[in-house]
């Protein structure tokens, strides 16, 4: 048996991305030991409600499968490039869901192994027996299929599921915000809905981020739409977002306290400042005065710049806990990920690169001491937190792999437009081997000599490449040729 897995994972690490980095070998043994750990634990035979029947990737924390987890693992498993075995498709994970949709469009936040939900979606009240864990509050979780499915194309190419999944995208965004709107605009759930299980909220009515996440569904539905031509859904998803975006900036925005906030009944702010304000930026919401605000905390000591970034609960409010203590402090690879590609949206790319290094870095010490990845870390000691499963590959694969590549080397793949490009950030030789863009295989060295970037690649296809560093080079990349780009 130990040689079969020893034969699966040299398949496996032979067919993945090989980043080339000669100064940070404990990075590298983090990448490979995270594949390790989804070969060895994550994968999952078809479920027997699935009429799909693909394997997939699991969140490696119980024998139910969870909405936003499964979501976070598509960011990292599409660069799995065929290697894992049974798995035909990066997105199988969220068919489980898809399969299950009932006919109003309600697609539940768990998952039990039997196919049935974890929480009543409907249920009038908390009983004693089933207060908090299935109370109808916490039946859904953060609507981020469509960023997953988009996320997916751009990075592949392969526009054959869109069709098929924008309208279970429709029927679920119509779901939420018929049964998870209020009057007033704001979308609800509880913390357990959030996602964020115990970060302190106040006494929410309009919880900012679920606010923010359904103008980011909007985005990306309308760009499916537009993918596949439909129109009428694309035009009205746009609508919803703009609508969603003066929500957020005329009442959600604190302006004694300069962050994105939940409000209660009477649209005074109530919330902490904690991660999920960040999904304002992430969903393009804030205008370019109130991001540098939202920036400013990110840069402090004082709220989310302690030694592991980025905790889920800035450090000053109350209830914070520097070992992490699960979401009043704890750091998670999801949101984690979800600011760093905020702030490169932003044009912020040296605050997200300066986080995405001291991110991989703590999780590559804490396996280094542990030998595994684990759910979540803590803020202020270079350890895993407090209350936290090993073995999580699972969403927290990201650090290692996706935010290695395209944050900390700056590598980034656009399939659907056969590009490749590469913001040049780490001050050392580095590259990439195996990296597939589209159908063709790319293989990248960066070489620092003389105050200049020189840049070889070659591949096995024509690739459109651009380099950036002090200065940009682009040229189409021609295959079984190799060309050099200097960059100055």
């Amino acid at each position: 048996m130990a040689r079969h897995i020893s034969e699966q994972l040299e398949h496996l690490l032979s067919k993945v991305p090989r980043p080339l980095l000669s100064n940070h070998g404990d990075w590298i043994e983090c990448y490979n030991g995270a594949w390790k750990i989804a070969l060895e634990k994550g994968l999952r035979p078809p479920r027997p409600w699935n009429p799909r029947q693909d394997w997939y990737v699991d969140a490696c924390f119980a024998e139910g499968i969870f909405q936003w987890d499964s979501c976070f693992i598509t960011f990292w498993l599409k660069y799995a490039q065929g290697g894992l075995p049974n798995i035909a498709n990066p997105l199988s994970c969220l068919d489980n869901f898809y399969a299950r949709q009932d006919a109003d469009g309600a697609i539940a936040r768990e998952i039990l192994a039997d196919g049935s939900f974890a929480q009543n979606k409907s249920a009038e009240h908390d009983t004693p027996d089933t207060k908090p864990y299935f109370n109808h509050r916490a039946f859904t979780n953060p609507p981020l299929f469509s960023w997953a499915e988009w996320e997916y194309y751009e990075h592949t190419g392969d526009e054959s599921r869109l069709r098929d999944v924008l309208p279970i995208l429709g029927k679920y965004f119509d779901w939420y915000t018929n049964h998870r709107m209020r009057e007033t605009s704001y979308l609800w759930y509880d913390e357990w809905g959030s996602g964020m299980d115990n970060v302190p909220r106040g006494d929410a009515w309009g919880w900012v981020d679920y606010t923010c996440q359904a103008a980011l569904d909007c985005e990306f539905i309308s760009q499916i739409a537009i993918i596949v031509e439909d129109n009428e859904l694309a035009d009205s998803a746009a609508a919803n977002y703009l609508a969603l975006k003066n929500l957020v900036n005329d009442k959600m925005w604190n302006e004694m306290k300069q962050y994105y906030s939940d409000v209660d009944r009477d649209d005074l702010w109530t919330g902490t400042l904690n991660v999920g304000s960040y999904w304002a930026l992430m969903a393009d919401l804030a205008p370019r005065d109130r991001a540098a605000e939202m920036v400013k905390h990110l840069r402090s000591v004082r709220s989310f710049a302690r030694r592991h970034m980025v905790p889920a609960l800035a450090a000053h409010e109350r209830g914070f806990a520097p070992r992490g203590d699960y979401w009043r402090g704890g750091v998670w690879a999801p949101t984690t990920y979800m600011v760093i590609r905020a702030l490169e949206r932003l044009g912020e790319t040296e605050l997200a690169h300066h986080i995405a290094v001291n991110h991989v870095s703590n999780v590559a010490q804490v396996f280094a001491q542990t030998g595994t990845i684990w759910e979540n870390y803590s803020p202020d000691v270079v350890a895993q937190g407090e209350k936290a499963k090993p073995d999580f590959c699972g969403w927290s694969a990201l650090g290692p792999i996706a935010v290695l590549i395209e944050s900390v080397m700056g590598i980034r793949v656009y399939g659907n437009r056969n590009e490749l490009e590469w913001n040049l950030r780490l001050e050392e030789d580095h590259g990439i081997e195996n990296l597939r863009v589209g159908d063709v295989l790319v293989n990248l060295y960066a070489r620092w000599d003389r105050e200049r970037w020189h840049v070889t690649a070659t591949s096995t296809g024509p690739v459109d490449i651009l380099v950036t560093g002090y200065g940009s080079a682009s040229r189409e990349l021609l295959p079984n040729t190799g060309i050099e780009l200097v960059v100055e």
